[in-house]
């Protein structure tokens, strides 16, 4: 298979590149395959009349005169696709690749992870994990030291966005990874003290954010943050997608400025006290809250290099990190 797809006359898609590589690694190294094989594809829960389905059929339509040439393949194909949605990493180096990790990929979830993951690349220019084991909050916030676990924890990642509410963030699980979450976060009906959500408005509120974000525009964005503050607590993902950008946009001395930098830190330190996954938000906020006055701006730019510490040096977040340091 690997020379007929040499000579297939098919235009390049990057995002097929891994199908590709998997269907290659089971015709040749079948020891492989058969460990790969083992991890979770939910094949049943993917059938027709889902978005997953259609995403295959299209797979299946872009490669079909490869896949003409072996039928073992062809049927493979539901099985390749669920593996890869199911169990792949989006790694960065290099942006915008994703890959299958033998033991990262069986990290249980939590919607508070205990662990976080940077790549770098080996010899060969392959994207290599790197997990972190981090326990202690208090250090962790206030002294950013990275604790090892204890013998015996269970380790965690989180395989949604943190910072979405309680329904958004099962919806997205149960609709990807295909469980439902009953970890002490989606447990908590005051979502850890972080925000209390009123379901029946969000999706409505939700279009109003994309399009207020669109716009860009520090008035449009005051307005409709006033608006939802009215409706939502001020901690719901609504409210904090739009503070995120609109405390980027106001002036330093905006006394609104540093009370939303402060929600945002305060918000990340309560969802994910480890920097699992929110470390540029949080350097972020803490950036622009050392341009308000009356704060101690080294120590708040020493923090947010320090939240970026661990991120790939020619990624947005290490990009990010030597601009703050030469701003001490």
């Amino acid at each position: 298979m690997d020379k007929d797809l040499m000579r297939s006359s098919f235009s390049r898609r990057c995002d097929y590149l891994l199908i590709l590589r998997v269907l290659i690694l089971r015709r040749k190294n079948p020891k492989k395959w058969r460990v790969l094989s083992k991890l979770q594809s939910h094949e049943e829960s993917r059938g027709p009349g889902t978005e997953a389905h259609e995403e295959m059929e299209a797979v299946k339509q872009y490669l079909g005169s490869l896949l003409s040439l072996d039928q073992g393949s062809a049927e493979a194909l539901p099985k390749v696709c669920g593996l890869i949605d199911v169990n792949a990493l989006e790694s960065n180096p290099p942006e915008g690749s994703a890959a299958i990790y033998e033991t990262a990929c069986l990290l249980e979830h939590r919607c508070v992870a205990n662990t976080r993951y940077s790549f770098e690349l080996d010899e060969q220019a392959r994207p290599r994990i790197n997990v972190y084991a981090v326990t202690d909050i208090k250090k962790y916030v206030e002294l950013s030291i990275l604790v090892e676990l204890c013998e015996g924890d269970h380790l965690s990642t989180t395989y949604t966005h943190v910072l979405w509410a309680t329904r958004v963030r099962r919806e997205h699980l149960l609709a990807t990874k295909y469980f439902s979450c009953r970890c002490e976060r989606c447990a908590d009906p005051t979502e850890l003290l972080s925000a209390g959500e009123v379901a029946q408005l969000t999706d409505r509120l939700g279009e109003e954010v994309d399009a207020a974000m669109s716009a860009a525009d520090k008035d449009i964005m005051s307005d409709l943050l006033f608006r939802l503050t009215v409706l939502l607590h001020p901690c719901h993902q609504h409210c904090l997608t739009i503070g995120h950008s609109l405390m980027q946009l106001l002036p330093a001395d905006d006394p609104k400025k540093a009370e939303l930098c402060q929600r945002m830190i305060d918000t990340i330190a309560l969802v994910d006290p480890y920097g699992a996954r929110l470390s540029l938000y949080r350097a972020i906020a803490l950036r622009e809250l050392s341009m308000c006055p009356g704060q101690d701006r080294n120590e708040l730019l020493f923090k947010a290099i320090q939240a970026l510490r661990y991120e790939p040096p020619h990624s947005a977040s290490g990009l990010l990190a030597k601009v703050i340091l030469a701003e001490i």
